[in-house]
């Protein structure tokens, strides 16, 4: 049964099946009915264990127990969010889109700024000329960024960055950021949740909020029509290995990286 859906603060895991109650540390506290039970220890009963870290405000989990520790696999991420205060932001809205390809295509998209100029010629490419991004990566740690120049006064530079295989808090402002939260349905669906935070002191500006929130929409709307494309074209019978630009060394770096973990030979 599915014991927790959605977001919120609970004291306690209760199952609304039969009302077995569980602490946050897995344990069984209340079952109806079983007092004297025969045969029955509630101490043995404990709910699956999982590795469990935090990272910038994020809760990391990983069911496998003896995993390395991602944070400390970070460290070259830390040091370009230092002063930017992403563990204090609030969440303020968000934006649901269902994408009928596979979840990969959605992050190579993200990973590269290279198509600002055709994609996003009135949004993104005034402010943040493609040309004008970074990409970088942490030679085998599981990240890239990207940084990207203002060519608009009094407009601050923005880091996009991602997470391996799917924590992308991707677009970095010092006053907010757009987190990509990606739900793989399968090889050809997933979901995208375009979720938005500022900081505190901006969560009551109903004009601030409005604003980002409308930027988000307008700039995946546009991103929607090549997903859709590549999809398309990766079904093809003319598909081919594409040639990268060295503005999209963050592909690269990822498809690697998961190559590797698949087990398969980059």
């Amino acid at each position: 049964m599915v014991l927790l859906s959605g977001t919120g603060n609970a004291a306690a895991i209760r199952c609304p099946y039969h009302l077995w109650t569980y602490s946050w540390d897995g344990s069984l506290v209340a079952a109806p009915q079983t007092a004297g039970l025969d045969g029955f220890d509630r101490s043995e009963v404990c709910l699956p264990r999982l590795a469990v870290e935090t990272w910038q405000g994020f809760v990391l989990v990983n069911t496998d127990l003896d995993a390395e520790p991602l944070a400390p696999q970070l460290v070259g991420l830390d040091e370009r969010l230092a002063g930017l205060r992403i563990d204090e932001m609030v969440r303020v809205g968000a934006i649901e889109w269902d994408q009928p390809w596979n979840w990969k295509t959605t992050f190579e998209n993200y990973a590269e700024s290279y198509h600002h100029q055709g994609v996003h010629p009135d949004t993104l490419q005034p402010i943040f000329p493609g040309e004008r991004s970074l990409p970088a990566t942490g030679g085998d740690a599981p990240w890239l960024a990207l940084d990207h120049e203002s060519t608009v006064e009094g407009v601050e530079p923005i880091l996009v960055l991602a997470v391996f295989p799917l924590l992308w808090p991707t677009v970095v402002r010092p006053d907010s950021m757009v987190w990509l939260r990606i739900e793989p349905h399968g090889p050809a669906r997933s979901t995208l949740t375009t979720e938005v935070f500022v900081l505190p002191e901006l969560a009551d500006d109903e004009e601030v909020v409005a604003g980002h929130l409308e930027a988000t929409r307008a700039v995946n709307a546009q991103d929607e029509v090549p997903n859709r494309g590549v999809a398309a074209g990766l079904a093809s019978r003319y598909a081919t290995t594409p040639v990268l630009h060295p503005l999209e060394a963050g592909i690269d770096h990822f498809t690697r990286w998961y190559l590797q973990r698949m087990g398969a030979d980059a």
